[in-house]
């Protein structure tokens, strides 16, 4: 059984395991799953476990005292984390959020971790651009999604998805074709392979190639 750690911004990446988040509001509160888990369902339907999941504020840091290094010192949490409970994965998301140096100091951090520690674990870093939601437009084989001004509202308008419904968000990635997704929706593809080398699965031939920039 291969074990996860799992982090997300709230309960539309986390589901069920963000409702033990006491200073979660209602409306973002599920009983189901969520969006990471049910796109590593879609990835491998079984053989995995979430060990635990955390909201993305709540990670216990990495030397908080060192400055200048919030996403880093993140990571660094999850990583260590991740070996403390026994976990062969770390599977997060951090939307970009227009944040251009917020990806660069995960996928610093990310490369760090995996040069420095000791046995680290396998990790599928995602950092949609800019939303998660673009990753959903993406899902159903919108083209342009990372360059949407609004994803939230066109994933409202165009696919029936109201905000932050976390039901709706699932359902729509359990119809989901992943070798539809289109090559422009490049942060979408590169996390679906990452995720599918955490959970030991071979990437199938027919899901597109990331675009270059």
């Amino acid at each position: 059984m291969i074990r996860l750690l799992v982090a997300g911004e709230g309960a539309n990446e986390l589901g069920r395991f963000a409702r033990a988040d006491r200073s979660a509001g209602e409306a973002e509160r599920t009983v189901g799953p969520g969006v990471i888990e049910a796109l590593l369902a879609k990835i491998r339907p079984g053989g995995w476990e979430i060990r635990r999941a955390l909201l993305w504020r709540d990670v216990r840091k990495y030397r908080p005292g060192l400055p200048g290094e919030g996403e880093a010192r993140t990571v660094n949490g999850l990583i260590l984390l991740a070996r403390e409970l026994g976990c062969h994965a770390l599977v997060f998301l951090r939307d970009r959020d227009g944040q251009r140096r917020r990806e660069r100091a995960l996928a610093q951090a990310v490369k760090r971790a995996l040069q420095l520690v000791d046995r680290p674990p396998l990790i599928a870093a995602g950092v949609p651009v800019e939303k998660m939601e673009a990753w959903l437009l993406a899902l159903r084989a919108e083209r342009m999604t990372e360059s949407c001004s609004d994803p939230v509202a066109a994933l409202h308008e165009r696919h029936g998805v109201p905000p932050k419904r976390t039901a709706a968000m699932v359902e729509l990635v359990h119809n989901a074709r992943l070798r539809l997704v289109p090559a422009d929706a490049r942060s979408l593809l590169r996390w679906l392979r990452q995720a599918a080398g955490a959970l030991c699965v071979r990437v199938p031939r027919d899901w597109p190639v990331p675009a270059r920039p």
